[in-house]
């Protein structure tokens, strides 16, 4: 009896099991990613990884560029769903002439892995050291621009302070974070131990178990908990298959060192020559930074001390809840793609990447944008000549009889130049027939040969 009880538990897992692959398969079916980009390259780390970066311009752009760096689990689509000008931030600023960058760092689905080297065995001081650097190199030697405005979400505002603590900024002209912490203190109250362990044990199961609960998101507010997202502050145009497609598979490695930081209560990079807490006063770039009431991993208030403790003068601090003169509280995500963000968010990050203008500017930059080349016109197809039309044929007198004296002529005989011919009166062509040979046609027929050899 226990073992038919055991089998019927066994055959319900695997129909549970079966089930679940069946709905996993539809799910990735019915919301495919469109990229909206016809400038798609791979970008090559120095170890070894590619990149994925899509370019967002107008036709003949010569505008300052914008580099985009999505957060923890997400991928470029953070920054591009819903579609629209006032939908995501890429398109708002492409709209007003820049040139706009998207990048998937090295544990989100198109990554290409380093031989021997998987997206598991990445941490964030890869981001910071190799994937950061790499993309901003790439696109100042595609653009002609010494520097990049950059715009970071979550994880990928954090991995600006890093960049700019460990290089001083260097190739950033200013930057904006998006709900971006400089700890992970709460990162542990955030994520319940079994999800946590099954992060680190099986992170596609994770991944996915996410983003099979997306359906239930909208209806049951409960589960919008666990993503940290306010779902009144939802557009309505915006579908499953944004949120779909922005979500990307967990990485062990990176989520191992974000909890050993929660655990340490300091965060430490670059084998330990730099401490946040130390440096973080310290920053060279000229930056806004943006935070949300309802954000669990760093709200309003949190954010403003965060703000308080950067000792540069330009610096601007952007909070977005009711209290700060919004419609409506945003959380950690819709700030990126809130109902109201145009106005509120879009509009100034547009506002302070305009007060930074890159200096010095090249040359073609102040040029009028290019011009599309215009398609060429299909040529005309020639008349078909009718029989009557086409010239007659006159074989050269002596072209069949070819001597070995002929055959063996000197080179410099072979390159003598031809003197300059006649160009060829007009004279309706004459029927076919077959010429005689020219030492028995007549004189007439002859002088004729003559003339159409000359001709």
């Amino acid at each position: 009896m226990i073992i038919s009880a055991f089998a019927w538990l066994l055959a319900a897992a695997l129909l549970l099991l079966l089930a679940g692959a069946a709905y996993s398969v539809l799910l990735a079916g019915a919301c495919p990613e469109i990229v909206r980009s016809n400038e798609i390259c791979h970008v090559t780390t120095p170890d070894l990884w590619k990149l994925r970066v899509c370019r967002f311009r107008k036709p003949g752009s010569r505008g300052e560029p914008v580099l985009f760096v999505h957060g923890l689990n997400a991928n470029q689509n953070n920054f591009l769903n819903p579609a629209g000008v006032n939908g995501n931030l890429v398109e708002f600023l492409k709209a007003r002439g820049y040139d706009c960058w998207t990048v998937d760092l090295r544990t989100t689905h198109t990554a290409q892995p380093a031989p021997g080297r998987s997206v598991h065995d990445a941490t964030v001081d890869d981001y910071a050291a190799y994937d950061i650097p790499a993309v901003l190199e790439h696109i100042c030697r595609v653009t002609g621009w010494d520097r990049v405005h950059y715009v970071g979400h979550s994880l990928g505002g954090f991995l600006l302070y890093a960049y700019d603590l460990h290089t001083g900024g260097r190739r950033l002209a200013s930057a904006v974070t998006m709900g971006s912490p400089v700890d992970f203190a709460r990162a542990n109250d955030l994520v319940p131990p079994p999800l946590k362990r099954l992060v680190e044990i099986a992170p596609w199961t994770a991944g996915e178990l996410l983003r099979l609960g997306l359906p239930l998101a909208r209806r049951f507010s409960r589960f919008v908990q666990f993503l940290p997202v306010n779902a009144a502050n939802l557009p309505g145009d915006m579908n499953l298959r944004d949120f779909y497609t922005m979500l990307d598979d967990p990485s062990r490695g990176v989520h191992r060192q974000i909890f050993g930081w929660a655990d340490a209560g300091e965060v430490v990079m670059y084998r330990g020559r730099l401490r946040f807490s130390e440096r973080l006063p310290h920053l060279n770039t000229p930056l806004m930074a943006v935070f949300a009431r309802l954000d669990p991993f760093i709200n309003s208030a949190e954010g403003r001390a965060l703000f308080d403790r950067i000792e540069m003068e330009d610096k601007k601090l952007l909070l977005c809840g009711r209290d700060a003169g919004c419609a409506i509280d945003y959380s950690h995500c819709d700030l990126a793609f809130g109902v109201n963000a145009a106005a509120e968010v879009f509009g100034p990050v547009a506002e302070w990447i305009a007060a930074h203008p890159i200096t010095p500017r090249p040359a073609f930059a102040d040029l009028p944008p290019e011009e599309p080349a215009p398609e060429p016109e299909p040529e005309p197809e020639p008349e078909q000549a009718t029989e009557e039309e086409l010239p007659e044929a006159v074989p050269a007198p002596g072209a069949e009889d070819v001597t070995d004296a002929d055959a063996s002529a000197t080179p410099e005989e072979e390159a003598a130049p031809d003197p300059p011919k006649k160009a060829p009166a007009k004279r309706k062509a004459a029927p076919r027939r077959k010429a005689a040979p020219a030492e028995s046609a007549p004189d007439g027929e002859t002088e004729k040969a003559e003339e159409g050899v000359q001709e």
